[in-house]
């Protein structure tokens, strides 16, 4: 169309804001799509990460369960072999605890029938028992006769529903709950209504490291040649350890060792190399772990208890004093199998507890502490020992026993007074010899 010799265009300009309207309504419906698939993903995240948390929830739980039915048992069993008020009163406070934490186990699982109503049950009663037996050995009283005839049936209980908790895997939604514990509850479906590495080897520094007492402090430069005479060459200063016993620390190779400040003691050993096979023998090992503990200051050890793991044989090794194993004054050396180097060491317990002890006659002799130990258990040897205790060391006589199954253990009579102080189940096996 021409106007005033002048062309002009129509319809043309209306439709540039239409088309613009339309590519912002796209946009929106595009944007509306993106925010709901963004909020689908969301929520499939939350779900999953709920999901998981559940899950985890439940498998701490099962973890908590079997510890602390391992606990019972081991406490249940223990107790079989008390014989003065004052070891049950001991072993009754440990069952207590065991079984407040399996209560406690027991209400997160999603148990949503009766499955596990007589495990619940059983749990309560060995709570409930535990308790009137403490109150009794709190009083001074003797156990009656039923009483161990209930500890001996509780006892095997605890150790059959240990074994069944071993087995039991939950699915991810804990819906399987109810065959997944199938076993334990058949064990327990006819449950009558009633009518847990070596002993003593955690007691370290609770007071000042006793060995470090009246020794002066060396200085960096005797400590670099101390360290030089222990490796022989190649050695670097790496530091000096804080804390309770304050140390200086050398690297040579992979090995690390620290050496007191005071008196220039060596304290503890790691070397992380490779273990590549396994040639020595158990002998062997040992000789080598107590030939190293004698050249570098540590005299007059003995042997307790050794595992061999990774390659490596751990031996506890104890001070003697008169014959007398001085538990608290412990050393730990690690020799490798395949070369039997040292490659571990540890001098924690002995820095901590070492002294002269002066010890004295006991008032009791080994005859009477095996004649005050147990009826049930039959006494093979017996020795002289140093022990840990809460209120302090104490000399007792380790007594080594057999239970009435044919178990091994370690009972320990206060020297003075034949109380019972410790008592511990006895583990050999071709990887070692372990307490618990």
């Amino acid at each position: 169309m021409e106007r005033n010799g002048q062309k002009t265009e129509t319809g043309t300009q209306p439709k540039k804001p239409l088309k613009r309207r339309r590519v912002l309504l796209a946009l929106a419906a595009v944007g509306v799509l993106i925010g709901a698939a963004a909020f689908g993903i969301h929520g499939q995240l939350e779900a999953r990460r709920a999901q998981r948390d559940l899950e985890l929830t439940y498998e701490r739980a099962l973890g908590d369960l079997r510890s602390s039915v391992g606990s019972m048992a081991l406490a249940l069993h223990k107790g079989l072999y008390t014989n003065t008020p004052a070891g049950r009163a001991s072993f009754c406070a440990q069952l207590m605890r065991a079984c407040s934490l399996a209560k406690g186990a027991l209400s997160v699982l999603p148990v949503t029938d009766d499955t596990m109503n007589s495990v619940s049950k059983y749990v309560s009663q060995v709570g409930g028992f535990s308790s009137a037996l403490w109150e009794k050995a709190s009083q001074g009283e003797d156990a009656a006769e039923t009483d161990w005839e209930t500890l001996s049936a509780l006892s095997d209980l605890a150790q059959t529903l240990q074994k069944d908790l071993q087995t039991v895997t939950l699915s991810a939604d804990g819906q399987n709950t109810a065959e997944a514990f199938s076993q334990a509850a058949e064990d327990f479906a006819d449950y009558p209504t009633l009518l847990y590495d070596g002993p003593f080897s955690d007691h370290l520094y609770q007071t000042e490291p006793q060995l470090l007492k009246g020794k002066a402090e060396i200085s960096p430069e005797e400590a670099q040649k101390r360290a030089e005479a222990f490796f022989g060459s190649n050695v670097q200063a790496d530091g000096e350890v804080a804390g309770q016993v304050p140390a200086y620390r050398f690297v040579c190779g992979e090995a690390q060792l620290s050496l007191t400040k005071a008196g220039g003691v060596p304290l503890s050993l790691i070397n992380g190399r490779e273990i590549l096979s396994e040639n020595l023998s158990q002998k062997e090992a040992q000789a080598r772990a107590l030939s190293f503990a004698e050249e570098h200051g540590f005299p007059s050890m003995e042997p307790t208890y050794w595992v061999l793991q990774d390659g490596k044989y751990v031996f506890n090794l104890a001070y003697t004093e008169d014959g007398v194993r001085c538990y608290p004054d412990l050393v730990k050396v690690a020799v490798a199998a395949d070369t039997g180097e040292v490659v571990e060491f540890s001098a924690d317990g002995f820095v901590a507890n070492h002294r002269d002890r002066s010890l004295k006659a006991p008032a009791h002799t080994a005859e009477e502490a095996a004649a005050a130990a147990s009826p049930k258990l039959r006494v093979e040897s017996s020795r002289r020992a140093v022990i840990p205790t809460l209120s302090g060391e104490v000399q007792a006589y380790e007594l080594h026993c057999r239970g009435e199954k044919g178990e091994q253990l370690l009972l320990y009579l206060h020297a003075d007074t034949l109380e019972e102080e410790a008592i511990f189940f006895l583990e050999e096996s071709a990887s070692g010899v372990l307490v618990q």
